[in-house]
Formats: C-alpha cells, structure tokens, sequence
C-alpha cells in the first residue's frame, strides 16, 4: 500500500474542492495483522527491500504498508499537462 492517507491522484483533480479525497491516518499493516495476516508499516524508504524480504518470508498473505507524503508526484506534473476531459 502506498500510504498517504488521500487518494493523491483524486485529491490532485479536485483542485480546492476537496471531497471525500483524504483520509485520518490509517495503519494497514495493523489491519493486516488483525486478520492473521503479515503486516509491516515502511516509514523510510531505506526500509523497503528488507520489509519485502520479510513478507515473503513470512509464507503468510502481506500488507507492506509504505509511508508516502502528500506532495506533488510527477504523475501531478504529467497531469497538469493534460486537459481536463483527458485521463
């Protein structure tokens, strides 16, 4: 899961009129974990091989939970480009 906590893509579109495009602050490793399921939560990128590693280790289904901000993406950049009937 890339995790920040709106749909970024949606929430981008919507300019600043913002509907239902973020969220409170969710743990879904938590939620995995829940469920019997592997879950870890990534919050530094250096985290990440050894997270995947881990899952997959775990023979169990897995949640790599991967903290991300909210800041401009270059998909935002690319859309700027596009008109607005365009997807």
């Amino acid at each position: 899961v890339l995790n920040d906590s709106a749909l970024g893509m949606v929430r981008h579109h919507q300019g600043n009129q913002l509907i239902a495009s973020e969220f409170i602050q969710t743990d879904h490793a938590a939620i995995a974990r829940g469920f019997g399921a592997y879950g870890v939560q990534v919050n530094d990128s250096r985290d990440l091989a050894q997270a995947l590693h881990d899952a997959q280790a775990s023979g169990l289904p897995s949640v790599v939970d991967v903290i991300t901000d909210q800041g401009p993406t270059p998909d935002d950049f690319r859309a700027d480009l596009r008109s607005a009937t365009e997807t």
